[in-house]
């Protein structure tokens, strides 16, 4: 039910990815209306994450809705998988495990009343991602070692196989030490 939320291209903007989230009953959107519900049946909706949700809640399909769960017996959620290179949908999936309560996908990506401009600003503003500093020590390290073609492989591999939180913010800081020999390479190849 919640799928055409996710299947987008990563690069696809953020608010055409939301436009076409919200102008669709989901079981997603449902979820955010629920916790909006003033009436005492919803009340624990706002205790409980979208995960936990099914646990005391059913979805129906027909009337794309969410209703108090009549019975008491167990239920698993189930959510799609999405990996790190999926961009916005990773951290709205990441998101969508530890909030409880959200009402909207703006409610979803605000934190400490300020609203952050993606669902991955929002993970780092939570703390959900790890930090840079285990590539930034890393590449500072090799730095000191290595010369360009050494630390142009590393960094790829980084990009490539370790999935940091900021990769523009790491080339911002080593791109010097990247490109050392790039200069002298190219006056090499093409002489003045």
């Amino acid at each position: 039910p919640y799928t055409t939320l996710f299947r987008s291209n990563p690069d696809d903007d953020l608010d055409d990815i939301l436009e076409r989230g919200s102008s669709k009953k989901t079981a997603l959107t449902e979820f955010f209306v629920a916790n909006a519900n003033a009436n005492p049946l919803y009340a624990e909706a706002r205790q409980i994450t979208y995960q936990e949700f099914p646990q005391k809640f059913t979805w129906d399909k027909s009337a794309k809705k969410w209703s108090p769960r009549k019975n008491k017996l167990f239920a698993l959620g189930r959510m799609y998988f999405a990996s790190p290179a999926a961009g916005e949908r990773f951290y709205l999936r990441t998101l969508l495990t530890v909030a409880t309560g959200p009402t909207s996908f703006e409610d979803l990506r605000t934190v400490n009343g300020q609203v952050c401009a993606t669902f991955k600003a929002a993970c780092l503003a939570q703390g959900l991602l790890q930090d840079d500093n285990e590539w930034v020590q890393c590449l500072q390290e090799a730095s000191e070692m290595r010369v360009g073609p050494e630390l142009r492989s590393l960094f790829a591999t980084i990009l490539l196989h370790c999935n940091p939180t900021l990769p523009e913010d790491l080339w911002q800081q080593f791109r010097e030490h990247i490109c050392s020999d790039l200069a002298h390479r190219i006056s090499w190849i093409y002489p003045a």
